[in-house]
């Protein structure tokens, strides 16, 4: 489980990798729809929501299904439930935990397949729309 200080480092991630206040960032955000927490409704809804405060900074959104899509250079904001083979990955690069409970969440960033990665999990549909509704907030 992540602490405070982890906690408040993922969610200013965006701000550490230049989204926030940067025109010409080019973003992806990449959810997997056969993902059954990233490709539910309410997960959709929530990246939709984070997509338009993005765009409403002068963001770039592309949306994804896959990594490998993302084009050089850009971030990647990967959208997954905790079972999913990347968030496996960036979770034991970075060290960190994520609960699996209920509404449990992670903002966390780092780097697969060379590209910067800011890895917005959840354990369940709950915890990932929290999760993705931080990121849209802290934009």
């Amino acid at each position: 489980m992540l602490n405070r200080r982890e906690f408040v480092t993922g969610t200013a991630a965006l701000s550490a990798v230049g989204i926030a206040g940067a025109a010409s960032t080019n973003v992806s955000i990449v959810a997997d729809p056969r993902d059954p927490i990233a490709g539910a409704q309410p997960v959709r809804w929530a990246l939709q929501e984070l997509e338009e405060s993005l765009k409403a900074c002068g963001v770039t959104v592309n949306k994804r299904q896959a990594l490998a899509e993302a084009k050089s250079g850009e971030l990647c904001i990967l959208a997954s439930g905790l079972a999913s083979k990347s968030a496996a990955q960036i979770l034991k690069q970075s060290g960190a935990t994520v609960s699996s409970t209920s509404e449990s969440l992670g903002l966390i960033p780092g780097k697969l397949d060379g590209k910067r990665v800011l890895l917005a999990c959840g354990y369940d549909v709950r915890g990932l729309v929290y999760a993705v509704l931080e990121l849209g907030d802290r934009v």
